[in-house]
This record gives C-alpha cells, structure tokens and sequence, in this order.
C-alpha cells in the first residue's frame, strides 16, 4: 500500500469536512436523528485524529530537515603557531595562513594554499579602515562602527558585496558574519590559550558560506576581523 503524505492528509480531512457540512442534524425521525448525531461526532474524532497525525508528521519532516542542515555545516579550525601568525584547517589540511608584522600595527599577510598572497593595510590617517589588496587592487575593506560591528565590503570581480561581523555573548562568546540579509554563514568561538597567550578559534560555516568562490579570502579576513576586535577591545579596557 502506497504510504499517505502529509498533503494526502489535508485532501481527506477538506473530503470529510464537506461530507459533514451536507449532513442535516435534525430529522422528524429520533431514531435517524440520533443516528445522524453519532455519525457527526465520530467525523469529528476522525478529523480531529487526521489533523493530530498531519502536525506530528510536519514536526517530524521539519526536525529531519533541521539535523540534515546541521550535519552539513563545516568546521574549520584556527591555530597560532606563535604570538604574530595563524594556520587555518580543515580536517588537518592546510586551507590559509595569516601573519602579522607586529601585534602594535593591524599590517598583515594572508596566504591561501592556491599560492595566493594579500596584503592587508590600514588606511586613512587613524587608520581605522582596513584594506585587503591583490597587488594594488583593493578587494576587500572592513571598518569598525560606533557599535562595535565590522561592516565588511568586497569587491570581488567588479561586485560589491556587504556584510556585517559582529561579537556576541559574554560568558561563551563567539563572532559571526552575516550577510545583508541577516543571514548567518560563519560562527567562529575564541579559545583563549594561556600558555601561549592568546586566542584559537574553531570556525564553523554554512552551505551557503561553502559555495562563495572566494571564501578562502572570506574566511582568512574573519579570522583578521576577529583579531581586530580583541585588539580594539583590549585597547579600550587598557585606556580605561
């Protein structure tokens, strides 16, 4: 026998409903009438049973899907070889390398593992804003608000793209970046290492976040982004 959908469900409770609504519940006849009663209810229960089993399989199909996008997410893991450089991988293979010149300038180089190589340079005269340079094309430029949130442009091939990386929590932290329209692609959570004092992360990222063509460089700049939070952060305690 070929299993009932959920939508099979809808389809025999809207048959039953109108088979009800012809019913007429008041006859000349006790005997029918109260015939006529009984069936009324017992296509009441019927339907209230149908309409029980169409939310629980709905819950169950929605739950299914729920674990299927999770299990498809992609982790990815940011360590300090030593206090000015980071190794990204994924599942013990190398995807990119960030090194800084010195922890008092945001100056920095960002390798991937195609052999490609960036610069990353502050701009302006506070030096507020942050360049990603392939050569002298600028690709990629992020900037701290008021709020806290690094708003993040990128200008790969010819396109502007925005999105926003922001800190959230307190007592189990973590960055994310979401795109303009509010949707998450990366979580990445700090891990602070006393020996080496200073902070891994283990970064995790969409479906979405996997199909971008450039999301090495995405990836490697969110690691930068992070950085650079904590590095204003602890500016602002120091100076307080």
């Amino acid at each position: 026998m070929k299993r009932a959908e959920p939508g099979s469900l809808v389809t025999i409770i809207v048959v039953i409903v109108s088979a009800s609504s012809s019913i007429v519940l008041r006859s000349y006849n006790p005997k029918i009438e109260m015939r006529l009663f009984i069936l009324y209810n017992l296509q009441l229960e019927i339907i209230n049973f149908l309409y029980k089993n169409l939310r629980k399989q709905s819950v169950m199909c929605n739950q299914s899907t729920f674990h299927q996008v999770k299990m498809t997410m992609t982790e990815y893991q940011a360590k300090s070889n030593n206090s000015l450089s980071f190794d990204v991988t994924k599942d013990d293979k190398l995807i990119g390398k960030l090194s800084y010149k010195s922890w008092f300038k945001f100056n920095a180089v960002i390798e991937i593992t195609n052999n490609s190589n960036y610069q990353v340079e502050p701009k302006g005269f506070w030096g507020t804003t942050i360049e990603l340079k392939d050569g002298e094309k600028v690709l990629l430029k992020f900037k701290m608000n008021w709020n806290g949130e690094i708003v993040v442009q990128t200008y790969f091939n010819d396109f502007e793209k925005g999105y926003i990386f922001k800190h959230r929590g307190v007592f189990k932290e973590s960055f994310i970046l979401i795109d303009q329209e509010g949707i998450e692609l990366l979580v990445m959570k700090p891990h602070l290492r006393w020996n080496k004092m200073n902070y891994e992360y283990q970064i995790t990222t969409s479906d979405t976040f996997e199909t971008f063509s450039n999301k090495e460089v995405l990836l490697m700049t969110s690691l930068h982004c992070a950085n650079y939070y904590m590095s204003i952060m602890t500016t602002i305690v120091a100076g307080a």
